[in-house]
């Protein structure tokens, strides 16, 4: 039989290459930097591609990569993946998502212990022969209270090495379990109380509509003076320019970062702030990082070449194909419902239970199920998690969220009904319905209460509102004055003089727009989504 062929075109770790070599199923090319119009010219005689960052599988490699049945990227993101167009392809896409996990913990641990004993500042006054000891006295982390934001991997990992420390830890995720905390050790709190209480602050969520600018001047504003911060997680997560006009001002302590908005940084604004610690990227940039990231990945590849299992993929559906066409329109369907509820949630999720309804309670729909736990989780975990068809399960189970799938026997007025409802902590029942019209489009329509219909694409503003004249003049006025083009608008009428506006927009609103409509009066619920 002949070999599959690999080619790896940013460097492969050796312990990678002999577990693909050892396999005996591969024939493997190495490459430690690769030309764009080298890979395009050799791409088509290799069956799967693994890269880095420094190469892009994007639509005219994986179009010029006739055999790849695979791409495998040696790291978390997917940035450089071009996965809807490999997806056409029915290319594999898998990456590494837990590779990095010990080597970014142990970065921003590190972060904090240099921050608390300036080892960087009194480093450089040695170099420069000066012998400054008063100057650099620095502060014990033991009794000291640490708040983590986003408790996944990487913030679990920190949580445990502060807990050696003798530290105290406050956390926030609000999607974790209260009793899984417990058992790490950590006190679950609000925001708020993190940012008044504790000495260090360290950031681990992904970077999206909710957490960009989680922190600005506003939450400094309620720190102590002595605080300090740390940002190994995304650029973005902590504003840049309140953070720099905080610790030009000595309005806190002290600041490390690790990550930026923009990498390499433009201007290197915090080049000359002697209260910040600043590193280029080093979070996954260990020798053991790059080996397991490099273990995990080869190791994935044998699975699906060998086995058919596609460990760590984050676009292949584990059911045969005639079975995957019956339903493919609804997996796609429940993904959106499922990230459409994430977004909802502020608290904790419990309990996903899932029902069927007319002919759809005829076919397996095992994989629906999957696909909204995937959307689900993918949203309240970020990148970092790493969740596709075959781990959302498992990760639902580790989180404690128990699944239900039910079939209705009653009657609705569409042919097939897929109903995904969430289960909140705080004791909060969220549903949306869905349906698959004749000519293969998917809508979404119920959400809670209310019955409308709406296509699940792009970025969207749900808001539920008291029904009086003039509200909706007054959002749409904000849209028009900031140039958001409103290509779609359902309202509809609930119980209590409650009312559900649905916006489809051309593009998500800022946080600036956000809150501009947050102000208007008589609005309960707002919430931006992305689909």
């Amino acid at each position: 039989m002949a070999k599959y062929k690999v080619f790896a075109s940013d460097g492969f770790s050796r312990e990678g290459i002999e577990i693909l070599e050892k396999s005996g199923l591969f024939d493997v090319t190495v490459n430690a930097k690769t030309a764009r119009e080298d890979l395009l010219k050799n791409i088509g005689a290799y069956d799967a591609l693994i890269i880095r960052s420094a190469s892009r599988a994007d639509r005219e490699v994986v179009t010029m990569g006739k055999q790849l049945k695979l791409v495998a990227r040696a790291g978390v993101g997917l940035d450089n993946v071009d996965v809807p167009a490999a997806t056409e392809k029915g290319i594999v896409v898998m990456n590494a998502p837990s590779g990095n996990t010990m080597s970014t913990a142990e970065l921003t641990f590190a972060m904090l212990l240099a921050m608390s004993r300036n080892i960087p500042q009194a480093y450089m006054s040695m170099r420069q022969k000066q012998w400054e000891k008063k100057k650099f006295e620095g502060i014990e982390v033991h009794g000291k209270t640490l708040g983590i934001v986003g408790l996944g991997r990487i913030g679990r990992e920190v949580a445990k090495r502060a807990i050696a420390f003798g530290m105290k830890v406050l956390a926030y995720d609000p999607y974790f379990p209260q009793d899984k905390a417990k058992t790490l050790g950590v006190e679950m709190s609000d925001l708020t109380r993190i940012y008044k209480e504790s000495d260090f602050i360290t950031v681990h969520t992904p970077l999206s509509a909710e957490t960009e600018n989680l922190i600005t001047k506003k939450e400094i504003a309620l720190m102590k003076p002595t605080v300090r911060l740390i940002n190994c997680a995304r650029g973005g997560i902590i504003n840049e320019q309140d953070l720099k006009d905080a610790l030009a001002a000595k309005r806190i302590a002290a600041a490390a970062l690790d990550v930026y908005i923009s990498e390499p940084p433009k201007e290197f604004a915090y080049a000359d702030l002697e209260n910040c610690i600043t590193t280029p990227h080093l979070g996954a940039s260990t020798e053991e990082a790059q080996i397991s990231v490099a273990i995990e990945t080869a190791n994935a590849i044998v699975s699906y070449f060998r086995d058919n299992v596609p460990y760590n993929s984050v676009n292949f559906p584990t059911v045969e194909a005639h079975v995957l066409k019956e339903i493919s329109a609804f997996v796609d369907l429940a993904s959106k419902m499922g990230s459409l509820l994430a977004q909802i949630s502020k608290s904790s999720v419990n309990k996903v239970e899932v029902t069927y309804s007319g002919t759809l309670t005829e076919k397996p729909t095992k994989m629906v199920t999957i696909s909204a736990l995937k959307g689900l989780l993918s949203n309240i975990i970020g990148s970092e998690g790493g969740v596709n068809f075959v781990n959302a399960p498992v990760i639902a189970k580790e989180r404690g969220i128990a699944v239900v799938e039910r079939n209705l026997t009653k009657q609705s007025d569409f042919t097939e009904i897929v109903a995904v409802k969430v289960f909140t902590d705080d004791g909060k029942e969220t549903e949306v319905w869905g349906t698959v019209f004749s000519d293969g489009n998917p809508r979404i329509v119920r959400f809670n209460q209310y019955h409308m219909e709406i296509k699940p694409d792009g970025c969207a503003l749900f808001i539920v509102y008291r029904d009086r004249p003039g509200f909706v003049g007054k959002v749409g006025t904000i849209m028009g004055e900031k140039n958001i083009n409103i290509n779609e608008m359902r309202l509809v009428r609930g119980d209590d003089n409650r009312a559900l506006m649905v916006m489809a927009l051309d593009c998500a609103p800022t946080a600036e727009v956000y809150h501009q409509v947050q102000t208007i009066k008589d609005i309960y619920e707002i919430y931006p989504i992305k689909f």
